[in-house]
């Protein structure tokens, strides 16, 4: 028979999950000597290609490439270059510079067709 009832082995589990180890090793003055891993962003930040996939991603929206084209251009799944965009302000606003490049383009060819600059 076990020494733990039901109850006492839940409470026994909830405690060891909730128990920090992490905490208590960065306590007891020991680097965590993990290294943090790079998402796909900050890997192109490292290489020095950050730049040229921002102005691809804007040219191709502005193209009106579909986000799966441009992930497939980028190398990244769909998942992932939804999850970048949200933490990086500067990919998501590569979108919208890309979105208002076509904006103006559309207008611009429709007042010149308005205006018989055709």
């Amino acid at each position: 028979m076990d020494p733990f009832s039901f109850a006492e082995t839940l409470v026994v589990l909830q405690l060891v999950n909730n128990f920090s180890f992490a905490k208590k090793i960065d306590d007891l003055g020991v680097e965590n000597t993990m290294p943090k891993l790079l998402d796909t962003y900050q890997e192109w930040l490292r290489d020095g290609v950050l730049d040229d996939k921002l102005s691809t991603v804007q040219e191709l929206t502005s193209k009106r490439v579909s986000q799966a084209e441009i992930c497939k251009v980028l190398g990244v799944s769909e998942c992932t270059l939804i999850k970048l965009k949200k933490t990086h302000p500067r990919l998501n606003q590569a979108f919208l510079f890309g979105n208002d490049d076509l904006k103006y383009k559309l207008v611009d060819a429709m007042y010149t067709k308005a205006m018989g600059f055709e």
